[in-house]
């Protein structure tokens, strides 16, 4: 019970919290070329560095590395990351996006993201449900990511209404959906049971 691994963890939480702190607040609190963005980008390296020098000691780490250069968590992870970038572009450009071209106030440019959170649920328990009954998990992130970046697509290019938006804003959260569960599956899968 607990983490085995506390160094390892904390260097984790050292060096996330530099560069989500460093980048979140470039450009606003400080320039991107200032010596504060320099010492939060070299604190989150520097943490790293040491976490990945740490994880290759230690008999359980809590960042295994090892296991990025096993191919089959390799596609599963590379499709999280984007997935992630994507899903929190779209929950947090999409309602400023609204108040600026469709004049909406706050709340109801926060109530059309619904849909998207409706589509996540529904492609999620849809994708758990035929994985349950194929056993085949590959297919529903495969189809997901192909529904979302059409979705996305579709927003970045047809002309702002609300209609759309809500509509497209489901389908992305449809898409975005199947994606972490199914990944999530094949990488624990993949590791092996002695990872989990």
């Amino acid at each position: 019970p607990g983490v085995s691994d506390a160094p390892g963890l904390l260097l984790f939480a050292v060096g996330i919290l530099a560069l989500l702190y460093g980048f979140s607040s470039a450009g606003v609190r400080f320039g991107w070329q200032s010596w504060s963005m320099a010492f939060f980008l070299g604190t989150g390296a520097l943490a790293w560095t040491a976490m990945y020098r740490h994880a290759r000691r230690h008999p359980a780490p809590f960042f295994p590395f090892a296991l990025l250069r096993e191919p089959a968590l390799r596609l599963p992870l590379i499709s999280i990351g984007c997935t992630t970038f994507c899903m929190f572009a779209l929950i947090f450009y999409l309602p400023i996006y609204l108040q600026l071209a469709l004049r909406s106030g706050a709340g109801q440019s926060g109530l059309m993201l619904a849909p998207v959170m409706v589509g996540m649920v529904t492609g999620g328990v849809s994708a758990a449900q035929l994985v349950a009954r194929t056993g085949r998990p590959q297919a529903p992130p495969v189809y997901g990511l192909s529904l979302a970046a059409l979705s996305l697509l579709g927003l970045a290019l047809l002309p702002p209404s609300p209609t759309v938006i809500v509509a497209l804003g489901f389908l992305c959260g449809l898409g975005f959906g199947p994606t972490m569960p199914m990944a999530q599956l094949m990488a624990q899968v993949a590791a092996g049971s002695e990872h989990l």
